[in-house]
């Protein structure tokens, strides 16, 4: 958002602005300097310095996609900015819970974003009409999801199990299912995300296999890799994988997800980077890029210094985290 479009007046304008947790810098603790404030009270500050603006932002934060939703929908909130998911803002412009942006809204965005996110952003359907979801948002990251492991585990070493094998392991969504790995991984409470990596385990041999399979693609991956198909005809067909959900895709997906449930120690959004971080309860985590890169780097912090974002951890039983993400070939 930006003030500078508001008269200068006394007047207080009060923004609510809801966020996925972990996504901006927030207020430390105690607050001595202008170093310990977050984004939000430096955007209060700026608004008020540069344009005499009084500005307020209540900002709350939200774990998953669904909760955020529910509450929008059932009236228990209301907000004028909302950071969630590309997925999410297609619903949100199917049941009319948004307003697009003013054209002028945005000028920095508009003139420094990158054309491969506007790119990104107007590619995704509106019921089957693209160039829609750019107009109501902006937006605020883009990445992979992939596989962040740590084959520095103490576990692993009482399974036999190598770096170098792990490693191996870790180029394939077949590694979430490994009974060796029972109860040494945790997987996203994210309905979109976790549903993808069973979309990919589900038909991962229209990737790899010989002639066709499951819904009768061809072998995607051999194609591509052989230069037979494009990298537009090969995204196009990948995109309609990724996109199934009929009910014989939901019932076959669905029991590939209780396996990989019954072969997990649980579900997390946020909680875990700091889990990876530590090395303390498992040693795989399906994570986000943003998420990975932020984990890699705090756990060289924690291996030199035993502390997370600068803040020392009560740890008596710290272990060495070797931290690496991968992202798998199929899909």
């Amino acid at each position: 958002p930006s003030c500078s479009g508001t008269a200068s007046t006394s007047d207080e304008i009060v923004l609510n602005v809801y966020n996925s947790a972990d996504y901006i810098k927030e207020d430390a603790d105690e607050i001595n300097d202008e170093s310990d404030k977050g984004l939000v009270h430096q955007f209060e500050d700026y608004c008020e310095e540069t344009y005499h603006q009084k500005v307020r932002i209540n900002y709350s934060t939200f774990d998953t996609n669904e909760t955020m939703l529910s509450e929008l929908k059932t009236g228990k909130a209301d907000y004028d900015l909302v950071n969630c998911s590309d997925y999410v803002v297609q619903k949100m412009i199917n049941e009319d819970m948004i307003i697009p942006f003013d054209d002028d809204s945005t000028p920095n965005y508009t003139k420094y974003v990158s054309p491969f996110v506007n790119e990104k952003i107007d590619s995704i359907a509106v019921n089957g009409k693209t160039g829609i979801v750019g107009k109501y948002a902006r937006g605020y990251m883009w990445g992979t999801l992939g596989i962040l492991y740590n084959d520095a585990f103490q576990g692993l070493a009482k399974r036999g199990i190598t770096s170098e094998e792990m490693e191996e392991d870790m180029t394939s969504w077949d590694s979430l299912w490994d009974p060796k790995y029972k109860n040494l991984l945790s997987i996203k409470d994210s309905v979109r995300d976790t549903y993808a990596v069973g979309i990919f385990e589900t038909y991962k041999d229209d990737f790899t296999l010989d002639g066709k399979s499951y819904k009768g693609f061809a072998t995607l991956k051999k194609e591509y890799d052989a230069g037979s198909i494009s990298e537009e005809e090969y995204n196009k067909e990948i995109t309609t994988i990724f996109n199934f959900c009929d009910d014989d895709t939901l019932n076959v997906v669905g029991a590939k997800l209780r396996e990989l449930r019954d072969n997990a120690f649980g579900f997390e959004v946020d909680s875990g980077k700091v889990d990876m971080i530590k090395g303390d309860k498992f040693a795989i985590n399906v994570a986000w890029s943003g998420d990975a890169a932020y984990a890699m780097d705090q756990a060289d912090e924690y291996n030199q210094s035993g502390t997370i974002d600068g803040e020392k951890v009560d740890d008596t039983s710290k272990n060495y985290v070797d931290l690496k993400y991968a992202l798998p070939e199929t899909g």
